[in-house]
């Protein structure tokens, strides 16, 4: 498989969509800059760093997400990558620091430690902790603190982490509940497979990035490592993780699935996961992920948003939130993948043809 030609293919594929500035953006803008990297792709390096001008400069007055007020609207993990690789003018680095000093103190908390926002069943409290925050804010805070030399940033990413998995991780499963005080004040039962992605992006960049001798690495290390095993132990027969992590009856999910490989061939790449299951895993995962990708770009079986509210996310419910061709979170996920399939082919840990 040619993972360049198919990275470019869904970049391409992606700007012909012509997406409004969502949290999403914020994602396929990093995988850009990936692909960009370790292409050693000048031109689209430069493409990348002009869409994302005006977010890190305050011209974006709002991106849709959670924490876009104080994360994706200055551009989010993709600003904070661009700024650690000095791929952004200096003036950035004042800007981005204050949104990060922005989402530190005034975000909301619940009981003062895990970010929140308002519960779903009871709108006028503050509960409401979701999987999906960790891909948000772990990555920028840290790579911004790296950047910036400010270690509360660093040590924020890493608490926010921690306090996620402890709540949402099942033990047993090894696998990530999706949210807790969703429609009832409980955790929602299923493991939803991009719920368990964005879980697996932070913990990725989070294990690369993160200092050895900080306080938290050997349990972000730990965290990281019963993910990905639960992941191992979930991915059915053509290499696809599906909507509902335990059911093989739900549909196949192409951006869950692109998260989890990306997360998987980092990891392999640092050498994290020696194992040769882990490499297969990651193969299989390739191709059966490049069969819901189209000739043109387009990707198929990508879920539509969904955070849970209103039913019991049960494996039943996620899978009646249907996939949509040509989603906004279908392309960030799969361009990922591909870098790292490239990555991997340089270092020969990949073969040429797998």
């Amino acid at each position: 498989m040619n993972y360049p030609m198919l990275a470019y293919k869904l970049w391409d594929r992606y700007k012909r969509q012509q997406f409004p500035p969502v949290y999403t953006t914020i994602l396929t803008y990093y995988g850009a800059f990936r692909l960009a990297e370790v292409m050693d792709d000048g031109i689209l390096l430069e493409e990348v760093r002009e869409k994302l001008h005006p977010f890190w400069n305050g011209k974006i007055a709002a991106v849709a997400g959670y924490y876009g007020k104080y994360d994706y609207r200055w551009g989010g993990n993709a600003s904070a990558w661009a700024l650690l690789h000095d791929y952004l003018p200096e003036e950035a680095e004042g800007k981005i620091c204050a949104a990060c000093d922005d989402l530190l103190t005034l975000q909301p908390r619940y009981e003062n430690k895990i970010f929140c926002r308002p519960k779903w069943y009871e709108p006028s409290q503050m509960g409401f902790r979701w999987i999906d925050s960790v891909f948000g804010i772990c990555p920028f805070l840290l790579w911004t603190g790296l950047k910036c030399g400010r270690q509360n940033y660093i040590d924020e990413a890493a608490a926010q982490m921690r306090y996620h998995h402890e709540l949402l991780f099942d033990p047993v499963r090894k696998l990530y509940h999706q949210c807790m005080d969703a429609s009832r004040p409980e955790l929602t039962p299923g493991y939803w497979s991009r719920g368990v992605g964005w879980g697996l992006h932070a913990l990725a960049d989070l294990s690369a990035g993160l200092p050895s001798d900080h306080p938290e690495y050997d349990y972000i290390r730990q965290a990281y490592q019963d993910a990905i095993d639960g992941c191992v132990a979930s991915q059915d027969p053509a290499g696809m993780w599906h909507q509902s992590m335990d059911d093989f009856g739900t549909y196949p999910e192409t951006s869950g699935t692109g998260l989890i490989l990306y997360a998987l061939g980092k990891g392999i790449r640092n050498g994290f996961f020696t194992s040769e299951k882990y490499l297969e895993t990651f193969k299989r995962g390739l191709r059966g992920l490049t069969g819901y990708i189209g000739l043109d770009g387009s990707v198929h079986n990508c879920c539509c948003g969904c955070c849970s509210p209103g039913y019991n996310g049960t494996a039943a419910d996620y899978q009646m939130r249907g996939w949509v061709l040509n989603d906004n979170h279908a392309f960030g996920p799969p361009i990922l993948a591909c870098t790292e399939a490239v990555e991997l082919q340089k270092k020969g840990i990949l073969k040429d043809g797998e």
